[in-house]
């Protein structure tokens, strides 16, 4: 009887044993189903909690910690993504692409510390002059590219200009007007948008917009003043004055914007014997910098035309394109691309490719090389040699099912150093959901080539701040109609605890007096300030700026709760630049503030200078970004949102590619 009992006793245990088991893994789901659902809606502290809360019920679920490593990395915690993510990998079965986004997070946490490594770059398609019957172009010359990453080519030898998409495709050709073009030399973008070709044969310079309709042309045949023979290679100051070598009057001469003329320059003088063969041309830092193929050298000038200095004498024979990028020059001569240093007066080979006579070369927004070989009728499209082994990272951001079954599918795609990739078009995705094709897949939108922009402006609070309460009202209200025309707008009081004064939809009007009424604390918190800032901004899919308004000092502490690299992180996986307003008249900002600038591509604006902040709004609009948006029908049962239905995705540009996978509960209906 005992023994029965016994039995009977250990059964009723072992059921509510089981019974617990099973509350606890409901439990565990039931919290993971909340996690990624906060996760979509853009609210990631909520999602941690919950993929934290998840874990409490069950420690040993790789879903959750794999997730909330996801939710860490948004939330700009890299070394706490990263633990997650080793534990993933270090019990198996873990998914194929996290190790690479493992390796690569950690790779971006050493470029934070200024990793550097040697450029050298590899053909990785080369873009024919035939496609079947047609000939595209004759003689590819002069080359540009786009913010958008499109590409221009001046086709010396069909005489037209040829319009590329970043990934090759030809879009359409430009004859010209009236005759059309005479041996198009070199084509280049102006800042605002017209398009400027150098007609060797014909001696002048023809503006066109983007219609390809020729707008004006200056320059006529001569060695007079205004006058041009052989005019080549043309750039652009920070003005818009136009520069263009010539290689028959072996000068240089100066236009305004409109074509008139200015003045010439570069023909010798008691200091300098004068240029002998003057090809590529660069202006840089108030510099004009003029490759000279016949001295083999580079010949600097500042940009009144005076004579400053000559480079590398004798290491640049057949130099044609000048290129400069970071500090340093690409160059073409003859068969080789070659890479100038000169603060070190170093000359490298960095291009391995099979050409002839290598002319026009320009570098795309994604850190790419278009280079024209003017013999062989081919533009090669030239990637990193790092970067074709490294791949591509693909994030996918956010999945929005609330219009089930349409769903939408945000994604970032960025290079092997976090820069975002720019101009990709819908064949360049592959998607899945659940491992099976749903159809028509679309892409519908493109933060880079969108007008719409996302901006949270901070207000800061302090007793420095308060002298200048009148002039900050009064800036931040002129400012307010420019940055709501472009998309959402939002100001922060920065205080002890971030206050948000407005947003936009609200219905009332925002009064100047409101910006700065109530107290300006003497221990402000700007850590806080600049996270919740970041989190508002992240919610939409414009471009992202954060715009904070500093007397130029911080308090003690200013970074107590959460340290500038965990800001830092939020904003470079968020794609959120941080501009600064100095209200101390140009003095000084923060240390912290000008590193968080410096990092995220922002820049410092000085409100008294003549320009003031009249360019901010223009500023954010222009700043590149790596974010996409899918449109799909769902194939999948959501049944009754309790069913966790996995995407895919898989991003192939050129040599390039990288995948990312996540997913989404339906909604309960």
């Amino acid at each position: 009887m005992r023994m029965r009992w016994l039995v009977l006793w250990l059964g009723l245990a072992g059921g509510l044993l089981a019974q617990e088991v099973s509350i606890e893994g409901i439990r565990a789901e039931e919290e993971f189903r909340w996690g990624v659902r906060a996760f979509h809606l853009g609210f990631l502290h909520e999602s941690i909690l919950s993929f934290q809360k998840s874990l409490s019920y069950r420690p040993d679920l790789l879903q959750a910690h794999l997730w909330l490593g996801r939710a860490y990395l948004r939330s700009g915690f890299y070394d706490a993504a990263l633990t997650e993510w080793e534990y993933v990998l270090s019990h198996g079965h873990a998914p194929p692409y996290l190790q690479y986004k493992y390796e690569t997070v950690k790779r971006w946490v050493g470029v934070l510390l200024e990793e550097d490594y040697r450029i050298s770059f590899v053909s990785v398609f080369q873009k024919e002059a035939r496609e079947g019957e047609r000939i595209l172009f004759r003689n590819p010359a002069g080359v540009d590219v786009g913010p958008d990453g499109s590409i221009w080519i001046a086709a010396f030898g069909s005489n037209e200009v040829v319009h590329l998409s970043p990934t090759g495709r030809f879009i359409q050709s430009f004859k010209g007007e009236l005759g059309g073009f005479s041996a198009p030399f070199d084509v280049k973008l102006s800042p605002d948008g017209f398009l400027y070709v150098s007609e060797f044969m014909a001696d002048r310079i023809s503006v066109l917009d983007r219609y390809g309709r020729r707008v004006r042309s200056f320059g006529k045949r001569g060695m007079g003043p205004g006058a041009l023979l052989g005019p080549q290679y043309l750039a652009f100051d920070e003005q818009g004055y136009v520069y263009v070598t010539e290689w028959g009057n072996r000068r240089v001469s100066k236009f305004t914007p409109e074509g008139e003329f200015l003045f010439s320059f570069g023909t010798g003088g008691s200091d300098f014997s004068g240029l002998q063969g003057p090809r590529g041309i660069a202006v840089r830092g108030g510099e004009v910098y003029v490759a000279d193929t016949a001295r083999g050298s580079i010949v600097v000038f500042d940009t009144e035309g005076n004579y400053l200095r000559e480079m590398g004498k004798g290491l640049f024979r057949e130099v044609e394109t000048l290129y400069p990028s970071d500090g340093r020059f690409f160059l073409t001569a003859g068969d080789r691309l070659l890479l100038y240093d000169p603060s070190t007066g170093s000359l490298a080979r960095v291009g391995e490719l099979s050409a002839r006579r290598l002319m026009g070369m320009a570098r795309t927004p994604n850190g790419d090389l278009v280079v024209s070989d003017i013999d062989t009728n081919q533009v090669h499209f030239m990637v990193e040699v790092a970067a074709v082994y490294g791949g591509l990272y693909v994030d996918v951001e956010r999945v929005d099912a609330r219009d089930f079954p349409q769903v939408f599918v945000d994604v970032a795609v960025r290079d092997r150093d976090g820069r975002p990739l720019v101009g990709l078009e819908n064949s360049n995705f592959l998607f899945t959901e659940g491992g099976r094709n749903p159809g028509e897949v679309r892409l519908v939108f493109q933060a880079d080539r969108s007008a719409r922009s996302e901006v949270a402006l901070i207000l800061e609070h302090s007793p420095e701040m308060r002298r200048y309460a009148g002039r900050l009202s009064s800036l931040v209200a002129s400012l307010l109609p420019s940055l709501s025309s472009q998309g959402s707008v939002a100001v922060f009081a920065a205080k002890d605890e971030p206050v948000l004064l407005a947003e936009s939809g609200q219905e009332e009007p925002l009064s100047p007096d409101r910006l700065v009424e109530g107290a300006f604390p003497s221990r402000w918190r700007p850590d806080l300030a600049l996270r919740q800032a970041a989190f508002q901004v992240l919610k939409y899919r414009g471009k992202r700026a954060v715009v904070f308004f500093s007397s130029g000092a911080f308090p003690p502490g200013a970074f107590s709760s959460y340290s500038i690299d965990t800001i830092l992180g939020l904003f470079l996986q968020n794609e959120i630049t941080l501009h600064v307003v100095d209200m101390s008249g140009g003095r000084t900002i923060p240390d912290e503030l000008a590193y968080l600038v410096e990092k995220t591509g922002g820049e410092v604006f000085d409100p008294s200078a003549p320009r003031g902040l009249s360019d901010l709004a223009q500023r954010i609009g222009s700043q590149h970004s790596g974010r996409y948006v899918l449109s799909y029908t769902s194939i999948s049962n959501p049944d009754f949102g309790r069913s966790f239905i996995p995407v895919e995705v898989e991003v192939r540009f050129f040599s390039r590619s990288g995948r990312d996978e996540s997913g989404y509960f339906g909604p309960a209906q």
